[in-house]
């Protein structure tokens, strides 16, 4: 939890509506095809989730500041390092406006490739790190 005291009280902002801002600014990028879970038993343990509004989002707090972790999957073609650098720029801009913390580190981890061409589903997923 973030917390932060005021002259009229305390202000208490969880890591899952951090985590819930941030999926939306992802999510909003030109060229992420998707969340992802950062390792197996994530992906396991989300079939048995309801709420997916933290999937393959690694919220942490240090000192006066937000660190993030994004897991994603790109669409096949788009320029990785343009989309990833937008993400980061967006997720940071979206997430200190709302909730006023600083955000001091904001890592994206791209899982796989997703093809959108017509009649295809095909999804490349990296190995383990």
């Amino acid at each position: 939890m973030l917390k932060e005291k005021t002259a009229l009280g305390t202000i208490v902002i969880t890591r899952t509506a951090v985590a819930s801002l941030s999926a939306q600014a992802v999510l909003e990028c030109y060229g992420v095809a998707e969340m992802a879970q950062p390792g197996l038993r994530e992906r396991v343990m989300e079939r048995f989730q309801r709420d997916t509004t933290q999937k393959g989002i690694i919220v942490r707090q240090l000192d006066r500041a937000i660190a993030l972790d994004l897991y994603v999957v790109l669409a096949h073609g788009v320029r990785i390092s343009e989309v990833a650098q937008n993400i980061v720029e967006k997720v940071k801009f979206s997430v200190e406006r709302a909730t006023g913390f600083a955000v001091s580190e904001v890592e994206v981890h791209v899982q796989g490739l997703q093809d959108k061409q017509p009649g295809k589903d095909a999804v490349w997923q990296g190995g383990a790190e």
